[in-house]
């Protein structure tokens, strides 16, 4: 009996969080919060995942224990098309007629976390009770989200309806207080999580595609990048530097984007053949641990998380001096830090000679993988969520 009465009294204090996002496609947030969904604790919290749309290849991460749900519906034909087309017009012209929806629909004693700008935060900011969202870019030089909110004005009042934002980096701290100014909620900053251990474990289970890879390879100096082909990422200067490399240097990309078909097609105008676009791969791990240097091209990054897979895997990196780039890496402390403005000629001149040193940058890169604590980040993510000084 009093097994029970203890169970239940646990049940009872236990926090509920709604966590809301567009869609678990791939992409960086979407990475993050099944390292969430994966970490948190039990005991303390009982987690739903509402998605605008249930869809994409990490729904495959999400934990069993954790209810989904979504908001509108999923398919493609006229009716999932028009009910799409209608809420939008409610979400963006009449909220507070979807607010009276939310408020019948989601409860007042849960903690609502839009876990992405744009459309989750505007979602989230109509439901009822506790709310906070998570801000995962620049919104200055990645304004992606601006299409959500019908001006700046409207935009810096849904924020100020959250009991605090969460921002990844203090880069994307800057430009949102710059953005926004004056900003009337609480501001803080998380770094995202990094499940060493996962990551490592992942990185020793290769399929057949990694082993042709591997052969492929086999004869030549690894260059990787992982992550979205678009233009924010500036993989079209990194295959210009190719131009100026050694073909006994080759160069992988994993992942699609917009950008990927102009990038075969730059390939092909520099009769660059030593660049192997591979598309989405859902493990990419084994292919990081066996590469000799990870490049990072983008501008603007808040907190890139490849980069900190990399160190975990003990890879060097070479990354574009960015906010988010220069707060995991130091002052090219764990791994070197090039100029934005850098010239194609001159980037590949950085690559070689990091190639010459890479046993140096591996050991800096072990260094900065031991300051990626997972149970340090998932304690502050609690003081958030349990509104803890």
């Amino acid at each position: 009996m009093m097994d029970y009465l203890t169970r239940d009294s646990v049940v009872n204090k236990m926090k509920n969080i709604n966590i809301v996002i567009s869609s678990m496609d791939i992409g960086g947030a979407e990475k993050v919060l099944t390292t969430f969904l994966n970490n948190f604790d039990r005991r303390q919290y009982k987690v739903s995942l509402t998605l605008y749309r249930r869809k994409g290849s990490l729904l495959a991460d999400v934990p069993s224990d954790v209810e989904i749900r979504q908001i509108v519906l999923n398919g493609e034909g006229y009716f999932a098309k028009m009910y799409r087309f209608f809420f939008r017009i409610l979400l963006m012209k009449f909220p507070k007629m979807l607010s009276q929806i939310f408020r019948k629909k989601y409860s007042n004693n849960v903690v609502h976390i839009a876990f992405l700008e744009g459309l989750p935060t505007r979602i989230v900011s109509l439901m009822p009770g506790d709310r906070i969202a998570w801000v995962h870019t620049d919104i200055i030089n990645n304004p992606a989200s601006d299409k959500w909110f019908n001006s700046l004005e409207e935009e810096r009042e849904i924020y100020g309806k959250f009991r605090q934002v969460v921002l990844v980096s203090q880069s994307a701290k800057f430009a949102f207080e710059t953005k926004l100014a004056p900003t009337r909620v609480p501001i803080n900053v998380l770094h995202n999580p990094i499940d060493s251990e996962f990551i490592q474990k992942m990185a020793l289970e290769k399929n057949r595609n990694f082993f042709e890879w591997n052969e492929t390879t086999k004869n030549s100096k690894r260059l990787i990048v992982v992550g979205r082909i678009e233009k924010v990422k500036h993989v079209d200067l990194l295959i210009r530097a190719m131009a100026y490399i050694p073909k006994d240097i080759s160069l992988t990309i994993v992942g699609d984007g917009t950008e990927k078909e102009n990038l075969e097609k730059l390939c092909k105008n520099l009769h660059i053949t030593n660049i192997l676009f591979l598309g989405h791969i859902e493990n990419p791990y084994p292919y990081l641990a066996n590469a000799d240097l990870y490049v990072n091209s983008s501008f603007v990054e808040a907190y890139p998380t490849a980069i900190a897979e990399a160190l975990v895997l003990g890879l060097p990196v070479l990354a574009s001096k960015n906010g988010g780039s220069e707060e995991i890496l130091g002052d090219s402390e764990y791994g070197l830090i090039f100029p934005s403005n850098i010239s194609a000629k001159n980037l590949a001149d950085t690559l070689l000679s990091m190639l010459n040193q890479v046993d140096l940058w591996k050991q800096r890169a072990n260094i900065g993988a031991r300051t990626l604590d997972i149970k340090k980040v998932m304690n502050q993510y609690s003081t958030v969520i349990d509104n803890k000084e």
